[in-house]
């Protein structure tokens, strides 16, 4: 008889202790089973796309990104660029192809956030309509997210590095370290406030959920939600 032994290997040198860790991959989990939503395993699978497919490689150029523009890595214009290239691309990923596939098991559509500025402010008006329970700052936080990184984001990743119909000097500001930094923090957080927001419409009517502050988060996993159970 053969024993198949699987075989065991190790994701990432990281764990929960950073915060994108903690807060997508644990957190979100966590409010999903204070829900009544169907088929929570496949959203769950889902969630760890994004996690597995987009941030998790996209943190790893990051941390990449940081040792060359620190010096501790030889600072080649290849791998500066190779590095820079993965990050955005894996970002792109994490926030339009594979989120995108958990808001669709919610049975959400936000497809129109990645349209031209005509269709969107179009989808903003339909979605604030058709879901008059999600609150107003929803859909003003992703307003100020297109303006603040998306956009930039989508035109390094879609125009410079896959079609190549603009040049480096046209995304420039995007080639230093603090705006990747940046980049990253705000993708993963809205990420979070996106999927968290829409999984919290079908919240059990026994429970509710309660941001931890920041002061009070265990730093071994600082998720940033708890659930709580109405006596």
């Amino acid at each position: 008889m053969n024993i198949i032994v699987p075989k065991v290997e190790q994701v990432a040198d990281f764990g929960a202790e950073e915060p994108f860790v903690a807060r997508i991959f644990m957190g979100l989990s966590e409010v999903l089973d204070a829900t009544e939503f169907e088929e929570k395993e496949k959203i769950k699978e889902s969630v760890m796309g994004i996690f597995i497919n987009g941030l998790l490689p996209a943190f790893s150029y990051l941390r990449e990104l940081r040792d060359i523009e620190s010096g501790k890595k030889e600072r080649l214009v290849v791998d500066l660029n190779k590095a820079y290239v993965g990050f955005y691309d894996r970002l792109w990923v994490a926030y339009k192809d594979q989120m995108q596939k958990v808001i669709k098991l919610l049975d959400f559509d936000l497809g129109f956030i990645f349209k031209d500025d005509k269709k969107f402010e179009k989808g903003c008006k339909e979605f604030v309509n058709n879901y008059p329970n999600i609150r107003v700052e929803f859909i003003e936080q992703i307003k100020k997210n297109r303006i603040a990184w998306q956009t930039q984001v989508a035109r390094f990743r879609n125009d410079y590095s896959q079609h190549q119909s603009i040049y480096e000097d046209d995304v420039r500001e995007m080639l230093s370290l603090k705006t990747a930094e940046v980049c990253f923090e705000n993708c993963w957080t809205l990420i979070e406030f996106i999927l968290a927001h829409l999984m919290c419409t079908k919240l059990y009517p026994w429970v509710r959920i309660e941001e931890i502050p920041k002061e009070k988060r265990d730093s071994s996993a600082p998720k940033k939600f708890k659930i709580l159970y109405k006596i």
